[in-house]
């Protein structure tokens, strides 16, 4: 339990994105939350919110890959 702990923490992110550009700017809020299709790993969750120039992205992963 320890170990599975500690890979999550290891393996885990967040990434906090600025666009800069304003023609790529989303007016209304958004958010997903789910697993990610476009990695081969199964146990990879992604949390994503998302307003106008900014977005914050947290990833989980134990590191099963």
């Amino acid at each position: 339990m320890k170990t599975k702990l500690l890979n999550t923490l290891k393996y885990s992110s967040i990434k906090i994105s600025v666009q800069l550009n304003p023609l790529q700017w989303r007016w209304v809020p958004y958010h997903f939350i789910g697993k990610m299709n476009e990695w081969p790993d199964e146990n990879v969750y992604q949390f994503l919110f998302g307003w106008i120039f900014f977005s914050i992205r947290v990833y989980i992963d134990d590191g099963s890959w």
